[in-house]
């Protein structure tokens, strides 16, 4: 008799993963808006890091790499002095969910006005991430964004004012973060050329006398 209920189990058991694996997909999907309102809530530093692994790493060729959730929750507390609006569209996201791990591709669309001389641009790309459940709940684990600049022409996508706006606002940025003690040097030196340039500007120049 037990047999004769073996192919409805079989049954029962294909639906119920396919059912945690549509629950799991919404729930990411959740995430990623969570995250995107926190940014364009003036970069709510510790909202956005609720949503990171500790050991969480983020980085954007045009701003920097952070490891760990401390470090990621810093950066944002300044990005606001970056970007003094923006709004993040997240699109075509394609995910695959393997367990309590998961990964996904979005396209990003980001139109955004520079702290530095209140000028708009907009930045555009795609985020790679990764995700894992921790304690039943979806966090991310790695994100990483790669601009897009090149469609059969090259692409540019603000004028060269805009980007030395930008490079020169994050210099004032990483400046005023190294005073207060919440970025290190080798933090700069895997960002951005113009904040590499500043960190062998700072290693060069010699210590004040007392």
């Amino acid at each position: 008799m037990a047999q004769d209920n073996l192919p409805d189990q079989a049954r029962l058991e294909r639906l119920e993963r396919r059912l945690q694996a549509l629950e799991d997909a919404e729930a990411i999907r959740n995430l990623k808006a969570r995250y995107a309102a926190l940014c364009d809530k003036q970069y709510d530093a510790d909202g956005i890091a609720m949503l990171l692994t500790e050991d969480a790493v983020w980085e954007s060729p045009g701003l920097g790499r952070f490891e760990g959730r401390e470090a990621i929750r810093g950066f944002f507390r300044g990005a606001s002095g970056i970007f003094s609006f923006a709004i993040h569209y997240s699109l075509n996201g394609h995910m695959e969910v393997e367990g309590d791990q998961a990964r996904a591709r979005w396209y990003l669309f980001m139109p955004c006005t520079l702290a530095a001389g209140n000028q708009a641009m907009w930045r555009a790309g795609i985020d790679h991430e990764t995700y894992a459940r921790m304690h039943g709940v979806w966090m991310f684990r790695h994100k990483r964004f790669t601009p897009r600049r090149t469609g059969g022409r090259d692409q540019r996508f603000c004028h060269p004012a805009c980007r030395h706006a930008l490079h020169a606002t994050v210099r004032r940025w990483a400046l005023a973060e190294l005073d207060a003690g919440r970025l290190s040097l080798d933090a700069i030196k895997i960002g951005l050329p113009a904040t590499r340039a500043l960190a062998r500007r700072i290693e060069s120049t010699p210590p004040h006398a007392e």
